[in-house]
């Protein structure tokens, strides 16, 4: 039985910093869009670079939810999941994981997948992520 805990970038989580040896983790990005730039928020995000851009730049900043293709895939990597998404009130991207637990289970039915709408940012996915784990 394999478990998985995904999150949007939200929950500003390095994969580095979830460590352990019974439960997955993946962090599906979020994007900021910046003027002409597009800035995945993961691992890799250069934030320097980010901001240099942001203060650059006259058009306001937007950003993106995650596909539902995104979290369809982070959810094939467990048998069962559970996904905290930042607030629906603020984001589309507890619709978007909706959306991709129902790509995921159309090809894989026996998988179970949770997700969680936190109603809320930041420090509380990121308590609830480590509360799961």
């Amino acid at each position: 039985m394999v478990y998985h805990v995904v999150s949007d970038s939200s929950c500003d989580l390095l994969h580095s910093e979830f460590i352990s040896e019974s439960v997955g983790f993946t962090s599906v990005p979020l994007h900021v869009c910046v003027g002409e730039h597009e800035f995945v928020d993961n691992d890799a995000l250069d934030v320097s670079e980010l901001l240099r851009v942001m203060r650059e730049e006259k058009a306001s900043a937007s950003s993106a939810c995650p596909s539902p293709t995104d979290y369809a895939n982070a959810f094939s990597k467990g048998d069962k999941t559970v996904c905290f998404t930042i607030s629906s009130g603020v984001s589309g991207s507890f619709n978007a994981a909706m959306q991709g637990r129902a790509l995921a289970l159309e090809e894989h039915p026996e998988k179970e997948i949770c997700v969680i709408d936190t109603r809320s940012t930041a420090s509380v996915p990121l308590m609830l992520i480590r509360r799961a784990k």
